[in-house]
C-alpha cells in the first residue's frame, strides 16, 4: 500500500492525526518489535508508534474486547509509519486505536480512562504516565461500575435506615481517647508477627479493625474494642460470620450490606464520613444528622476501609496511629493472614516492589495513607510488608511501651448507650418518601418510552429521587428503555413497592 492509500484509511480511522500528518515533514521513529506486558489484559496503551502490531495481533484476536491503543505525539513519526507495509493492516484492524498525545499528563489520563474504561489493563511507556493512566483508569471504571449497579448500594441503604433508631453516632465521641494509641488492623500475612503484643495492647491502645482484618484477628482469639465494616458485598457478610464475635461494637454505613449488620448482637454505630452516596447525604440533612464529618482527608482514590480507620481514629483523638498488618502486598506470598479464607487463591498479576507483589489498588492505599501521614503521626509496625513514605517502621512492642493501662471498653461501652434521637416512625416516612419519588420517575420514563407525553422529561428533573439518585443515569444508559429497568431494579429492592416484583433485567445498559 502507497502512502497515499494509508493516509486515507487514517482519515476514516483517526481524522484529527491524519490532518496533522498530512502537513508535517516525515520524522524517524522507533522500530521496537516485541513488548514486555501483561498478557491477560483486555486493554493495552503503547506510547509511540512501533512496530509491536504483528506480535500483538495473536493477543487480540484471543478476545473480541481487547483494546490495543497507540499514543503518538509526533505528527511526523506517523507520517513515517504511514511509509511502512505494516500500517495498511493496523489501520484496518477495529480493536486498534490511534491517538495524538503530545503530553503525557493527568488531564490525558483522565481523558483516556473515561474513553476506555477497565480494571484489566496495562501501559508500556514512561513510569510515571503509566502510573496516571492505571489510576485514572482504575478509578473511572470503579465509579462507572458502582453507578451502573448503584441499585445494590440502595437496597443496602433502605434497610440500614431501619437500624438508625438502634444505632449510636460516631461523630458524637469527637476527641474521646485523646492522646491515647490506636492500632489499626489489617489482615496481611505479618498480622501474625504482632498477635502476642496485640492480646496485651488491648489494654493500652485503641484497637480497631476493618473488613478482613476483623476475622484475621479475632480467629487468633483477639478482639478489637471497634469493628468497622462497610462494605456492601457478600463477602463482608461471610468476614462478620467468620469472626464470630458478636459483642464487639459495629461501626458501619448506608453501604454496609445489611446482612452484616444482623450478624452483630453487641452496639451498632452510624458513622457519618465522606464515604457516603448522594442520597446518604440527603438522608442526613432530613433526618438533622448534622456533626461533623468524618475523613475530610481522603481521597477519591480510597478504595479500601483502612484509610477510613485510621481517620476515625484521629477524630477520636488517637495518637499514634499504628498500623498492624496492613501489608499492601503479597507477603510470604499470601494475601491474608490465617482466618480470613479456608483456601489461598493464586497470586494475580501485579507489581513487582523490591521482593514484594502488590496491586494497583494496593498502591492507590499507599499513596493515599503516605497523605494522611503529612498531618497525622502514623507508624507502621509491619517489618515486612510494603513501605510506605512518610510512615516510619517501629515495633509495636516499642510503641506501647510507655502507654498506660486502660480500660478501654468498659468507657467505651457507656458511650454507646446514647442512641440516636430518631423514630421508627420518622424513618418509615423517610423511605415512602423517597419510594413515591422513584414510582413517580418510573411512570414518567414509560411515558416518555411510549413518546406519549413531550413534557415528562422536564418533569422527571424536578423529582428528588432524580436529583439524589439518578442525577446522571442518561449517560450511562442508551434509551429510556432502558432507563425503565434501570428503575425497575430500584423498585425491586423498595418495602413500598408500588409496581411490585419485575422480572425484566437491566440488559440493554453499557457495561464498564
Amino acid at each position: 500500500m502507497s502512502f497515499k492509500e494509508n493516509l486515507t484509511l487514517l482519515y476514516e480511522k483517526s481524522p484529527h492525526i491524519a490532518f496533522l500528518a498530512h502537513t508535517s515533514p516525515r520524522k524517524k521513529r522507533k522500530k521496537r518489535g516485541k513488548v514486555d506486558f501483561n498478557t491477560s489484559a483486555d486493554l493495552l496503551y503503547i506510547c509511540g508508534l512501533d512496530d509491536s502490531y504483528p506480535y500483538l495481533k495473536r493477543w487480540l484476536s484471543e478476545k473480541e474486547i481487547r483494546k490495543l491503543v497507540y499514543l503518538e505525539g509526533d505528527p511526523g513519526k506517523v507520517v513515517d509509519f504511514l511509509h511502512s507495509p505494516l500500517a495498511h493492516f493496523l489501520l484496518q484492524d477495529p480493536q486498534v486505536y490511534l491517538i495524538f498525545s503530545s503530553k503525557k499528563t493527568k488531564c490525558v489520563a483522565e481523558e483516556l480512562a473515561n474513553r476506555f474504561p477497565t480494571k484489566n489493563l496495562d501501559v508500556v511507556g514512561p513510569k510515571r504516565f503509566r502510573w496516571e493512566i492505571l489510576r485514572a483508569t482504575l478509578l473511572i471504571s470503579g465509579l462507572l461500575t458502582d453507578r451502573l449497579f448503584s441499585y445494590v448500594p440502595f437496597q443496602n441503604f433502605i434497610h440500614n435506615l431501619r437500624k438508625l433508631p438502634s444505632s449510636f453516632l460516631v461523630n458524637n465521641l469527637k476527641g474521646l481517647f485523646r492522646g491515647l494509641p490506636a492500632i489499626i488492623v489489617g489482615a496481611g500475612p505479618t498480622l501474625a508477627e504482632s498477635i502476642p503484643v496485640l492480646r496485651q495492647a488491648v489494654s493500652k491502645a485503641l484497637v480497631i479493625a476493618g473488613g478482613s482484618g476483623f476475622p484475621a484477628l479475632t480467629s487468633q482469639g483477639v478482639f478489637p474494642h471497634l469493628a468497622v465494616m462497610v462494605d456492601p458485598n457478600q463477602e463482608e457478610v461471610e468476614r462478620a460470620k467468620i469472626a464470630k464475635a458478636p459483642h464487639v461494637p459495629l461501626i458501619y454505613n448506608m453501604r454496609t450490606h445489611p446482612d452484616v449488620v444482623d450478624v452483630f448482637q453487641g452496639p451498632i454505630g452510624y458513622i457519618r464520613s465522606t464515604i457516603c452516596a448522594l442520597h446518604d447525604l440527603w438522608m442526613e440533612e432530613e433526618l438533622g444528622i448534622t456533626k461533623e464529618v468524618i475523613g475530610k482527608a481522603l481521597k477519591k482514590e480510597t478504595l479500601s476501609v483502612t484509610p477510613l480507620c485510621l481517620e476515625l481514629a484521629h477524630y477520636l483523638g488517637c495518637s499514634p496511629i499504628v498500623l498492624v498488618g496492613v501489608d499492601l502486598a503479597y507477603t510470604y506470598g499470601k494475601r491474608y493472614a490465617g482466618g480470613v479464607v479456608e483456601k489461598e487463591s493464586p497470586i494475580e498479576s501485579g507489581v513487582k516492589m523490591g521482593n514484594l507483589i502488590t496491586t494497583l489498588p494496593w498502591l492507590l492505599e499507599k499513596n493515599v495513607l503516605s497523605s494522611l501521614a503529612r498531618k497525622r503521626k502514623i507508624i507502621n509496625a509491619s517489618k515486612n510488608g510494603l513501605s510506605i513514605f512518610r510512615i516510619p517502621y517501629l515495633p509495636l512492642r516499642e510503641v506501647l511501651s510507655q502507654a498506660p493501662l486502660i480500660d478501654i471498653g468498659s468507657f467505651l461501652q457507656r458511650k454507646m448507650l446514647n442512641k440516636l434521637s430518631i423514630t421508627k416512625e420518622a424513618i418509615e416516612n423517610l423511605i415512602e418518601k423517597l419510594q413515591v419519588s422513584i414510582q413517580r420517575c418510573y411512570d414518567k420514563v414509560l411515558l416518555l418510552e411510549k413518546g406519549e407525553n413531550p413534557l415528562a422529561e422536564m418533569e422527571l428533573q424536578e423529582e428528588p429521587a432524580m436529583k439524589i439518585l439518578f442525577y446522571d443515569t442518561k449517560k450511562l444508559v442508551k434509551s429510556w428503555a432502558s432507563f425503565r429497568a434501570f428503575l425497575e431494579e430500584y423498585l425491586k429492592g423498595s418495602p413500598y413497592a408500588i409496581h411490585g416484583p419485575c422480572k425484566a433485567r437491566c440488559t440493554s445498559i453499557k457495561g464498564p
